[in-house]
């Protein structure tokens, strides 16, 4: 089956957008569409669903946690987490909807931008930003109105004026490492701001990531001077004693570490300088803020502007951490390393890499920009401290356009037998391009286990049944509804051939409209439920003739079966006859054992006479075998100084030849003598046994 034609795309009759979401290895699949969730494993044919309840309309953005368990979805007035039960099938699914918030959009600001803390334990922590320029930290836990540390960034104090704070921000995204978020202010235009340290109030960090924060800060700390303004140094040992605690506290084996709630009210600092800044960047407005990764600890930033225009930014120095000042601005520098022209659109990186990205153009193309020509070489650069191979390098990515995608809504990577390919989602096409694997290759022993599998019958049923039950529950309480315009009862009473009918035809126009719509609702049920009937046809003919197959086989392995029993029941027979045989010997050999007539009897004279003959007959045996040695090492030796001899003078004397010939009789006299003495302890041998 190809990705293409997998059941989990079929539509249930709603034609509204649908987000397609992986895990970062892109095994597990997880897709909203229609008011529900689907999920299964790359490598499965069948999927699981998941009615919402409620319904949540017009969601702007899905998003998969990076462990794969939780999916986010929001529009501008509602947030839902829903926890995916991997593992699980046909249960009660109400307890796996684990966060809703829900505002008022007349009384609150609008949700603009969710997404989930790279940091927070057990991804406990979501980060919202709303209409007002607030960045709300929730845990998803407890319900809004519960919140046990509900904190709020960028937030006014009350005083008089707007200062210190980040105003129109219009997106957010967090570093690679998941201490900064960036925020894309547009203002002025296109501004980048950053809160540094941006955490929740339980975090889980590995020891390398926290070592690197402490040697940055000690760094920072000895860089001190007499010039350093003294906001900069205040904030800088602040820095170092928060990075000191944290890192005595995971010396401590903490798995969970906790922050006091003073260390997280940190402030925005900023804005950021970017040099150059082209001057046509003056006239257009930012759009989208992206974090690139390009190695293990370096990133760009990706901004994209209102004319389709993408600049990659890199930050070339080092930030300290601000909580308590305002229009705190030190060291924040962006450099432009290339500006590249598009059509305007998301910007979504690729998976499964960490210098490329898609830029989602709607309703018209997808862009693939490839980095890896310059920013493989500047991490390098970096990581060595060696900024001299820049000097010959062109700063250009590689652009692809992707012939044949439009109207894209999600992207996600899926991985099938090992083979990644890029996935584009739309209202009513799904388009794949295979990509070429990046990871090691497997190994020849786990692949050919891993191609083992054992044969089994599927049910060939594309839809589970539990949707089509969602959609015709879902209908029927949508059936049963009235209309939502009240009609006045003075009009009812009104004959339609009037001459003045407008009001009539309006409310008979909005009825048949809510009509319709259910029509065409009830006609999406009927439509999966003839399908169903259709596949349970199908399926019924296919377990017919599964079952013949298997009756045509039951009388051969039934003669079969018989044999092998037959045969069986002799190799019983057989075995306990030879247990009873070996237990007599058993016996026997006991009873010998335990006699006192065996244990006390003397040797005789006969058998100690017999006993020295044989004992001669070794010695003899054993002298022999000696001095054929010794002949043999003098035959060796002799006949390596004939070789010496012959090639020092080829005439050899019929002497010598003599000689030679009597010592070879000589010796195979006594090696016939030799074996008559074998052949003679054989028989004494022989003999022994059989009185025995």
């Amino acid at each position: 089956m190809s990705i293409g034609s997998h059941p989990i795309f079929n539509r249930s009759g709603e034609n509204s957008k649908r987000f397609l979401c992986t895990s970062q290895d892109g095994s597990k699949v997880v897709i909203y569409q229609d008011s529900g969730i689907r999920w299964c494993n790359a490598f499965d044919s069948k999927y699981e669903f998941m009615p919402l309840d409620p319904t949540i309309k017009d969601i702007n953005h899905a998003i998969l946690s990076p462990t794969g368990t939780l999916l986010l979805l929001y529009n501008s007035k509602e947030i839902r987490v829903i926890e995916i039960p991997w593992g699980y099938s046909q249960v009660s699914y109400e307890g796996f909807q684990k966060f809703r918030y829900l505002i008022d959009s007349n009384q609150e600001p609008l949700i603009k931008q969710v997404l989930f803390h790279p940091l927070a334990y057990r991804e406990h922590c979501i980060i919202i930003l709303r209409g007002d320029n607030t960045i709300h930290l929730l845990d998803r836990y407890y319900p809004y109105e519960e919140q046990p540390n509900l904190l709020v960034l960028n937030q006014h104090d009350g005083a008089f004026g707007m200062e210190g704070l980040v105003t129109d921000i219009e997106s957010i995204t967090f570093s690679q490492d998941g201490l900064t978020l960036y925020a894309l202010s547009v203002s002025e235009g296109c501004d980048i701001y950053a809160f540094y340290p941006c955490l929740p109030c339980s975090i889980k960090i590995d020891a390398h990531k926290l070592n690197n924060l402490m040697h940055k800060s000690l760094v920072q700390y000895e860089n001190l001077s007499v010039e350093t303004p003294d906001v900069t140094k205040r904030n800088t040992i602040k820095q170092f004693q928060f990075t000191s605690k944290l890192r005595q506290k995971l010396e401590n084996d903490e798995a969970k570490i906790d922050i006091p709630v003073d260390w997280l009210r940190v402030r925005g600092q900023g804005p950021f300088t970017i040099a150059p800044f082209p001057d046509r960047y003056y006239d257009r407005t930012a759009v989208q803020l992206k974090t690139l990764p390009i190695g293990k600890a370096n990133d760009l930033l990706l901004m994209s502007l209102n004319d389709g225009t993408v600049a990659l930014l890199y930050q070339d120095l080092e930030l300290t951490m601000c909580w308590d000042n305002k229009g705190y601005s030190y060291n924040n520098s962006l450099v432009l390393i290339e500006s590249i022209r598009l059509e305007r659109g998301e910007l979504v990186l690729k998976q499964g890499t960490i210098d490329r990205f898609f830029v989602l153009s709607g309703t018209t193309d997808v862009y693939l920009v490839d980095t890896s020509p310059w920013s493989r070489m500047l991490c390098d650069c970096i990581e060595n401290s060696d900024l001299e191979p820049l000097a010959d390098l062109q700063f250009k990515s590689n652009i692809s356009k992707l012939e044949g995608i439009s109207h894209v809504d999600s992207y996600a990577m899926w991985r099938k037998n090992s083979e990644p390919s890029d996935v584009f989602v739309s209202r009513d096409a799904v388009f794949i391009k295979s990509t070429p694997p990046t990871q090691k290759p497997v190994p020849a022993e786990d692949q050919k286990n891993s191609d083992v599998s054992i044969p089994r019958y599927e049910v060939a049923l594309k839809q589970p049944m539990s949707e089509i039950l969602s959609l015709n529950a879902a209908f029927q309480t949508e059936a049963k509804k009235p209309l939502s315009k009240l009609i006045d009862p003075s009009k009812r009473q009104t004959k339609l051939n009037n001459e003045s009918n407008e009001e009539q035809l309006e409310i008979l126009t909005a009825a048949s409209k809510e009509f319709l719509q259910k029509i065409g609702r009830a006609q999406a049920v009927g439509f999966n439920l003839h399908s169903r009937c259709l596949e349970q046809q199908y399926e019924l003919s296919r377990q017919l003739q599964y079952s013949s197959e298997i009756l045509s086989k039951q009388e051969k392995l039934k003669s079969k079966s018989q044999n092998q029993s037959s045969q069986c029941e002799s190799k019983l027979q057989r075995q306990e006859k030879l247990l009873q045989r070996f237990n007599g010997l058993s016996e026997k050999l006991k009873r010998i054992n335990e006699s006192p007539k065996f244990r006390e009897m003397n040797i005789t004279d006969k058998e100690m006479a017999w006993f020295k003959e044989i004992r001669s007959q070794v010695l003899i045996f054993n002298q022999y075998v000696h001095n054929q040695k010794n002949l043999q090492d003098q035959l060796h030796y002799l006949q390596r100084e004939l070789n010496r001899v012959s090639l020092e003078d080829n005439n050899v004397g019929e002497k010598s030849k003599t000689e030679w010939t009597e010592l070879l009789s000589v010796l195979e006299a006594d090696t016939k003598i030799i074996k008559e003495c074998n052949n003679q302890l054989v028989h004494a041998s022989s003999e022994v046994e059989s009185s025995t």
